[in-house]
């Protein structure tokens, strides 16, 4: 085989030379060199399927055939069979196949099959069939002259002869790479196992590979829904309020990288810079990661493309899935009495909840903790009851910070820590003992809860 850069000599054409078979050989020898060595030169993984169809019907017969096929070998030689491209002879297609049943293949263990060419040689178009073989010759049938479309010629051409091999026993004359994973049971039969083969795109439209696609598409899916979740709440308060930093930073490492990586995946690129594009982000997650570090992942794997993006997605979805939406932020009214209420009637509620309250410019924090202490607080369930026996209502008390939701107590602000006796409040009602406070506006206190 040829090195990255070694390329045959061109033929030297002169005028009145004798023409024999071998100067095109050698001339179309030297166009495919020239190709070959562009391509495995300017980008790495350059191989792989562009569609590929196996009949699966076969197998229960022990028979695995490859009945189309579009795709690019190692050695940078294009492949086009079957259905996928019409003028093909059916006699190449069915040759593609594949005797299970002869095959040293154990029960239940997987082995991969992969699709193979001979590498270019000097025997590459023989009539002789054998491991040699390349090309085979096929009469592409009645050819138009494109200056005189009534004039027609039988033309034979020459394609490439395709095999299918144990990825294990594949011949040092051959190049190529696996296209499925078999498992032999132990009555004989044989079934497809989940595999993706080294594709060309990655896109929407891979076919084998969507199952892939779409789990890419959910990680980006599920880090916006949760960005956007800690957005709305950061963005709800004026500044000066709880302390949010943490939460700002997870929705700035949720979301910095997803368009570089949602740009690569609308722009139908190579799986290796989609994967590059993960690794990226993976590396900016680890932030906000248990472990904080990044971890080592294996190298890219071209021919096993479900390993290689398995190992770095499942790191991504346990840090998103490890990002709990903490807790969530619910905004008071002011009711016609001069209550402030907040709806909790829908909410899944535990044994306590936080209210945010902000200090006006007319009052200290120490005039607000002392409002705080002496107002009636409770659920509209109980405001009757508590009224007539003249109790401040649910126990409450006073907190600097609130660890379970990250939250820190701001210059101008005062947390309170409220007990819940029991779940079923239907709305929180606050009315303050001082009369500055019956009309205070509603959007300077807000109800912190756990988010289910």
């Amino acid at each position: 085989m040829l090195s990255n850069f070694e390329l045959p000599n061109r033929v030297h054409w002169t005028e009145g030379m004798i023409l024999l078979p071998q100067h095109f050989h050698l001339s179309d020898n030297y166009v495919d060199a020239i190709t070959r060595v562009a391509m495995m030169n300017s980008r790495p993984f350059f191989w792989g399927v562009r569609s590929i169809e196996i009949d699966t019907t076969m197998l229960a017969e022990g028979v695995l055939r490859l009945v189309g096929f579009e795709g690019i070998f190692p050695d940078a030689t294009p492949v086009s069979i079957g259905g996928l491209q019409e003028d093909t002879a059916s006699s190449s297609v069915e040759s593609v196949s594949i005797l299970l049943n002869e095959l040293s293949i154990s029960p239940n263990n997987p082995t991969l099959l992969s699709v193979a060419i001979c590498r270019e040689n000097p025997k590459s178009a023989s009539d002789f069939d054998g491991d040699l073989k390349r090309y085979s010759s096929v009469n592409k049938g009645s050819v138009a002259d494109a200056t005189n479309p009534e004039s027609l010629a039988q033309v034979v051409v020459i394609q490439p002869v395709l095999r299918l091999v144990l990825n294990e026993n594949m011949s040092p004359n051959h190049v190529g790479f696996p296209i499925c994973q078999i498992e032999k049971s132990l009555d004989g039969t044989f079934k497809l196992l989940p595999f993706i083969p080294p594709i060309l795109r990655f896109s929407y439209d891979r076919g084998s590979a969507d199952t892939l696609v779409s789990r890419v598409v959910a990680v980006i899916t599920d880090a916006r829904t949760k960005a956007a979740h800690i957005r709305n709440i950061v963005m709800g308060r004026r500044s000066g309020r709880v302390s949010l930093d943490e939460q700002r930073r997870k929705v700035f490492r949720l979301s910095a990288d997803l368009p570089i990586l949602e740009s690569k995946l609308h722009a139908d690129l190579p799986p290796f810079d989609v994967y590059s594009a993960l690794l990226s982000y993976a590396a900016g997650l680890s932030e906000i990661s248990e472990n904080l570090v990044v971890p080592s992942f294996k190298p890219y794997l071209h021919n096993n493309l479900l390993n290689s993006f398995n190992e770095i997605l499942n790191f991504i979805e346990g840090v998103i899935a490890g990002i709990r939406l903490d807790f969530e932020a619910l905004a008071f009214e002011e009711t016609e009495a001069g209550y402030l209420l907040c709806n909790l009637s829908d909410r899944e509620l535990q044994h306590s909840l936080v209210l945010s309250v902000t200090v006006p410019d007319h009052l200290t924090k120490e005039a607000v903790i002392s409002w705080s202490e002496s107002a009636l607080i409770c659920g509209d369930v109980d405001f009757e009851d508590l009224v007539q026996s003249r109790a401040i209502g649910y126990s409450r008390r006073r907190v600097v910070e609130y660890s379970e939701f990250g939250l820190l107590e701001g210059v101008n602000e005062v947390l309170v820590e409220v007990d819940l006796p029991h779940d079923n409040l239907g709305n929180l009602l606050i009315r303050g003992s001082d009369s500055n406070w019956n009309s205070v506006d509603p959007s300077s206190i807000f109800c912190f809860l756990a988010s289910r």
